[in-house]
């Protein structure tokens, strides 16, 4: 497997990332759409040869020449990028890590959720700690689900040997070893990565509110000179960091009016310093700090026979209002911190629990049972969710008054609805009162009527715009195709979403406060079978009012055209199927038996024309239930998940 591969370390809730592991480029980002892609150069140089992993694309600037133009010189420096082979990177749940000749490079990223900031909220009874062996996060054993809790390495304490990918690169991993399992080392079976479906949970463990929203990570450069008897030069160095601003006092880095920095606490042979790239920054008069440069570094001298390890700390900060529209808020995590220094300085006094918590969360992986491809998407996932995530604030408010946003793909869509349904089983076991924020803020902003009933719209926004009230910025009224309308998908995922939210939590009084939501969604749901009751089938074959004679699309509207359209469509049918049963649970729940027993008898109609509609000559339900369509589609079982999850 190769070790040549991106990945966002991220903190919670600030829309932020340094993109690090793909050979060619990464460094900082913050509300991108994309994963940054600076020279990030990370390496040490004795006598005239330089050598780095190859996090870079160049080693000279090509801003430099811009400047001087024919004046640049070619340095007589030997610039050298570590091959694959000579790298080991060791990828785990909360840790990332490579190793080369005299260099070994480390960063932590979280897993655990959010604690819930509001006192008394059932919803916030979720550990921060490591749970017990063989709990998995809400999943049965061996499920792929994403999982997840803390942080990293005892300060100061090298990573054992063999473990996170923990093979040399393009070395092929022995049968039956996950992704940084020792060869033939025994993993329990069935161990999952956190509490079985439905447990209960302690509160009040693990970082708390301030602690969890601080937007840095943690990271550690160490340098070992013990072969040779000259000096050693390492650094740490970013590009493409403008207007770069000396940290000083308590902090040695940097920070850049964009909003990033780096920082560590002072060391007599540790100096920031700056340039345009490498080759300049180690020709005299320089290494010095020169600002106007976009290169920001680092740099650690180790006297021959030694070894160093300097932990720093990467952050990111953005102040002010960061959102229009419909609605003006600040990042949550403004309310605890000033400045990105505050920030930085934070991130250094807790980094030793953050890499306890790391080095924890990497035994669970290790422990967990599940194969090298699991652990992998495991760990990738957990990062990347966290790099889309922003809380945000009311900017003045006395207490907080928050909102949770998951941010979907290039467009930046604000809490795509049809994705909440999805990232939902990773919050219920981390911090599950943001599914309820979630569900709020859709019920109480972006609900809207058709001729049907009540929905809900597709997102709340784009690229930290927020909608008009009742209106997402995908869809579009009379739009065949790509970004029409998905009423009826989006009043299915409200409802599962809310049900699956009350099954793990039990937050009674929310439940009660929608009792007549619930009653809605209902409705809404019958009567997109079909407005006579007489005439219902348990399946979609109404398209909204909304979508103005065009057909409702789903989420999968840019796949195969049979998971395009709403009406008769399978992958629909067998959510429509879970939803019944959501309801039927909520109702019976909240003491209405009645409409408990309308909702499963809703659930059997759904049913029985589903089976009906198995093709024995195609040994499957074909796609559209139009008595035409033949094709098979994976996304049918989808749908099962919910009433799976929920018992």
């Amino acid at each position: 497997m190769t070790i040549n591969f991106q990945s966002l370390h991220a903190p919670r809730g600030a829309h932020a990332h340094f993109a690090l592991g793909w050979f060619g480029g990464g460094g900082f980002a913050l509300e991108s759409d994309r994963a940054a892609s600076n020279d990030v150069y990370i390496g040490w140089k004795r006598g005239s040869q330089i050598a780095c992993f190859p996090f870079f694309r160049n080693t000279q600037s090509v801003e430099l020449a811009g400047f001087v133009g024919e004046q640049t010189k070619t340095s007589e420096l030997a610039i050298r990028a570590f091959q694959e082979t000579e790298i080991e990177r060791r990828f785990l749940l909360a840790t990332d890590t490579w190793q080369a000749p005299h260099i070994t490079f480390s960063i932590a990223t979280p897993v655990s959720g959010i604690p819930s900031p509001f006192a008394g909220n059932r919803s916030s009874s979720v550990t921060r700690s490591p749970r017990p062996t063989g709990e998995g996060l809400g999943v049965r054993a061996n499920s792929p689900r994403l999982a997840g809790e803390r942080l990293g390495v005892r300060a100061n304490s090298p990573l054992p040997a063999g473990e996170g990918l923990g093979v040399r690169a393009n070395s092929p991993l022995p049968t039956g070893e996950g992704l940084g399992v020792r060869a033939n080392s025994p993993r329990p079976a069935g161990k999952g990565l956190g509490v079985r479906a439905n447990s209960p949970l302690p509160a009040g463990e693990g970082l708390g509110v301030r602690d969890s929203l601080l937007p840095a990570l943690p990271a550690r450069l160490t340098l070992d000179n013990r072969d040779s008897t000259e000096p050693l030069q390492g650094f740490f160095a970013v590009k493409g960091m403008r207007g770069l601003q000396m940290l000083t006092g308590p902090l040695t880095g940097w920070r850049t009016i964009q909003g990033t920095g780096f920082a560590c606490r002072p060391a007599p042979n540790v100096r920031a310093v700056s340039h345009w790239d490498l080759p300049n920054l180690f020709t005299p008069p320089h290494p010095l700090p020169f600002p106007l440069a976009d290169m920001g570094v680092l740099l650690i001298d180790v006297p021959p026979g030694e070894t160093f390890s300097l932990d720093f700390a990467l952050g990111w900060y953005r102040g002010g209002v960061v959102t229009d529209g419909a609605q003006q808020l600040v990042y949550a995590y403004t309310r605890h911190y000033q400045n990105i220094e505050t920030v930085l300085d934070h991130a250094l006094h807790l980094a030793p629990e953050l890499w306890d918590e790391a080095r924890a969360w990497d035994e669970r992986l290790l422990a967990s049972g599940l194969n090298a491809d699991r652990q992998f998407i495991l760990a990738q996932s957990v990062r990347s969710y966290w790099a889309s995530t922003m809380l945000f604030d009311e900017p003045g408010a006395r207490e907080p008054r928050l909102r949770y946003v998951v941010n979907e793909g290039s467009f930046l869509m604000l809490n795509t609805l049809d994705l909440a349904i999805d990232h939902l089983f990773y919050e219920l076991d981390t911090q599950p009162w943001v599914v309820r924020n979630i569900l709020d803020h859709f019920a109480n902003e972006y609900a809207y009527h058709d001729q049907c009933g009540i929905s809900f719209t597709h997102d709340q926004g784009s690229y930290n715009v927020f909608s008009p009230r009742g209106y997402s910025s995908y869809e579009i009224s009379a739009q065949p195709g790509c970004y029409s309308y998905m009423t009826h998908e989006e009043v299915l995922n409200w409802t599962l979403a809310a049900a699956l939210y009350l099954h793990k939590t039990d937050d009674r009084p929310w439940a009660e406060a929608r009792r007549a939501l619930f009653r809605e969604c209902y409705r809404s749901i019958l009567n997109r079978d079909h407005l006579d009751p007489a005439q219902r089938d348990g399946i979609p074959d109404i398209n909204s009012s909304r979508a103005e004679g065009v057909d409702e699309i789903t989420s999968y509207d840019s796949l195969d055209p049979s998971l395009g359209q709403t009406r008769r469509n399978l992958y629909m049918a067998v959510k429509c199927y879970a939803a019944y049963l959501a309801l039927a649970w909520l109702f019976n729940y909240l003491g209405q038996e009645d409409q408990a027993e309308q909702a499963r008898e809703s659930a059997r109609l759904c049913e029985a024309t589903l089976t009906a509609a198995f093709d024995p000559r195609l040994g499957f339900i074909p796609a559209l239930l139009d008595g035409v369509d033949t094709s098979p589609i994976i996304p049918a079982v989808e749908g099962l998940a919910y009433p799976h999850r929920m018992g």
